[in-house]
């Protein structure tokens, strides 16, 4: 991403170097000004916030302080040998774990460049289809917000590690289909599968959307087909996907998933709430729906247009098909969600009418209810690791190191 300096990058940069969160107003002014090095610093100020947060016990954060603990003891074969007695398809984000302990890196640090990477590549993404518009009527700091909101914050930094993936998935995606440097595309995507194994669900639909290069497959039928998916009962979804399994490690991981009560509606009954955060949570994918339900010809206006439009239809056919199960239809729409901003952010830049800004400012406001509704869901977490006045200066910050017995019970 070739970045070019700005009027008061400099000066926004010291203060940032000195005090990270007391720069947000001047890193805001900087996006005001279509200055993408903001892009950067903002993505550093949300891996500082990683850095930062500290987990409830519950959360697979937690664990990943418990599993770094427990790598301090083996042998880089003890360590393989490890992963296979957990019959983990997916190795990565733990050897990464293993390298810092290993290294004497603190945790903290690794959460940090995680989450600043995944940041990171999304603000790269968007910077660059920025360039290709070639647009100067944009607001550079409603764009750069609205990136910010597609995140999910508790896969941010409750979890992290498939969020990790599917930035990198996204970014693979952008080179292959967009940039057409396949072979970094390839690698990728790869990379995005062994960080998180789930991700390889979407490699079928890849190869099928890449391979069919005149477009002959109607993309458009298979959408409105899935959309029948959102009926099928769990026993039929579940049954397809222990028939699907390739292997042992494979099915051990997906029966975590399609096996038994579902991790998120489990509370369902005993908490109407849930049921409500959660509608609200996801409005946004149906409000996506309808969109290119009824608009379909309206939202494809040159090549790249249809080609994502085309990508969002068989990525959603995929999705679909998981909706009955709420922890991993909630995952997978993740990287729907990525993807579909990136479209409409494309939209915004590349067609100047009032029916394109109706469109981003409609989705702009479900993401950002979305991401409302995420802060309210990790309110206590952010309270008690934000809201400390050992946090305002650099230096004080990087002193700091998370115990497990500040995480929130």
């Amino acid at each position: 991403m070739n970045i070019k300096s700005s009027k008061g990058t400099f000066e926004t940069f010291l203060i940032f170097l000195i005090s990270p969160f007391l720069s947000i107003p001047f890193l805001l002014l900087q996006f005001k000004r279509k200055d993408r090095w903001a892009s950067v610093m903002f993505s550093l100020l949300l891996g500082i916030v990683a850095y930062l947060y500290i987990p409830a016990v519950s959360n697979d954060k937690a664990k990943y302080y418990i599993r770094y603990k427990v790598y301090e003891n083996l042998s880089l074969s003890d360590f393989f040998e490890f992963l296979v007695k957990l019959k983990k398809p997916d190795f990565i984000f733990d050897l990464i774990l293993f390298i810092a302990k290993k290294c004497d890196i603190r945790l903290e640090f690794v959460f940090f460049i995680l989450t600043f990477l995944c940041v990171y590549l999304l603000f790269s993404i968007v910077n660059s289809l920025i360039l290709k518009s070639k647009s100067r009527i944009y607001n550079y700091l409603l764009i750069s917000v609205f990136t910010i909101f597609s995140f999910s914050l508790p896969s941010l930094y409750s979890g992290l590690r498939f969020t990790l993936g599917a930035c990198i998935l996204g970014f693979g995606i952008y080179q292959f289909l967009f940039l057409k440097n396949k072979t970094a595309g390839i690698i990728f995507v790869i990379i995005s599968t062994q960080i998180h194994f789930s991700l390889l669900y979407f490699v079928p639909a890849l190869v099928v959307f890449s391979l069919d290069r005149v477009k002959k497959i109607n993309y458009r039928l298979l959408f409105l087909i899935s959309l029948l998916f959102l009926l099928i009962p769990t026993s039929i979804t579940s049954s397809i996907f222990s028939f699907m399994s390739i292997s042992e490690s494979l099915d051990a991981k997906t029966s975590v998933y399609v096996g038994g009560k579902d991790f998120v509606s489990q509370n369902f009954d005993s908490n109407q709430s849930s049921i409500i955060l959660y509608v609200l949570r996801t409005a946004w994918y149906y409000v996506m729906l309808i969109i290119l339900i009824f608009y379909h010809k309206k939202l494809i206006f040159d090549d790249w247009s249809k080609k994502m439009v085309y990508l969002l239809y068989i990525t959603i056919f995929f999705v679909n098909f998981t909706y009955s199960f709420t922890t991993v239809f909630s995952r997978f729409s993740i990287v729907v969600k990525l993807l579909f901003l990136l479209y409409i952010i494309y939209f915004y830049l590349n067609v100047n009418k009032l029916f394109s800004k109706k469109i981003f400012y409609l989705i702009f406001f479900f993401y950002f209810l979305t991401f409302l509704i995420d802060v309210y869901i990790l309110r206590i977490n952010f309270v008690k690791s934000l809201f400390n006045s050992d946090n305002l200066l650099i230096i004080q910050i990087i002193n700091k190191k998370i115990n497990y017995n500040e995480f929130i019970k």
